[in-house]
């Protein structure tokens, strides 16, 4: 009774910084979201509901697995045997590498100081890690010392974590970032051609057969756009006619979720953790 009584806290406290690692990575992507403890309480119990439950059904089956394949049944505790230290280091190495897949998925999207907060999440996961890898190698009087240390520092990280993603400004978010509008009277026609190549145009204006684009090519102006990426429509058009980068403004999907117990709106939504938008 008291071996499934530590493993069922193993796999729910691997579960609670799994949900956590998904939560931020949430509120970094939609930094304008005012929320406030109340709400970030309520944003981590749906998330935990979903997210949670999987984590702690894939650590149950994994465990499973290994004691079917070792032929005995293995010893379980928290610091000796360290089962816990395993199953949170394994969390931490899955959580750096969901946040770095985000990370760089949505790089256009983000601010510097989001990307900054990114950054400094990502190293202390790696300081995680590598403790987790020196532990599996290190002397048995050196595996506690170890032991506490990482879960210092996975405590205070976590406490680093909920400071800095919930209690920063978010509400002038935006402010900062919108460069002074001219107000100078401008005309500007913009031609859109949706799947026209820009080297047949010319190819075909070259034998003076479209006048219309050679008056436009000899006396307009013409660039090549860089896009970023991911692309939705909405944002690619709101980058266009604005001439702001992806993370000076919103709304970047034609689309918007929400959660049961949240009134605010999410625009974008974490990638590769099957989330459901």
């Amino acid at each position: 009774m008291i071996r499934k009584l530590k493993l069922f806290s193993i796999y729910l406290l691997s579960a609670i910084l799994f949900t956590l690692n998904i939560k931020n990575i949430l509120l970094l992507l939609n930094p304008y979201i005012e929320i406030n403890n109340n709400t970030n309480f309520n944003l981590a119990t749906e998330l935990f509901i979903y997210f949670g439950i999987i984590w702690f059904l894939i650590l149950l089956i994994l465990f499973v697995i290994i004691q079917f394949f070792s032929e005995k049944k293995l010893l379980v505790g928290f610091i000796s045997p360290p089962t816990l230290i395993y199953f949170l280091s394994f969390t931490v190495l899955i959580n750096s590498i969901i946040l770095y897949l985000n990370y760089t998925f949505y790089y256009d999207f983000i601010s510097k100081p989001i990307k900054t907060l990114f950054i400094k999440i990502l190293l202390i996961n790696l300081i995680l890690i590598i403790m987790g890898i020196s532990f599996i190698f290190s002397s048995k009087k050196n595996k506690i010392f170890i032991s506490v240390s990482l879960l210092l520092i996975l405590t205070i990280s976590v406490f680093f974590n909920e400071h800095n993603i919930i209690n920063k400004s978010r509400t002038n978010y935006f402010t900062s970032f919108t460069p002074k509008i001219n107000n100078e009277p401008r005309k500007l026609r913009i031609i859109i051609m949706n799947g026209l190549s820009l080297n047949l145009i010319e190819s075909i204006a070259s034998e003076q057969k479209l006048r219309n684009f050679n008056l436009l090519i000899n006396n307009g102006v013409r660039a090549k756009f860089k896009t970023f990426k991911p692309n939705p429509k909405v944002s690619l058009l709101n980058s266009f006619f604005t001439g702001l980068k992806p993370y000076q403004f919103k709304p970047h999907y034609d689309y918007k979720f929400q959660f049961k117990t949240i009134e605010q709106e999410f625009d974008i939504c974490p990638k590769y953790v099957l989330f459901r938008n």
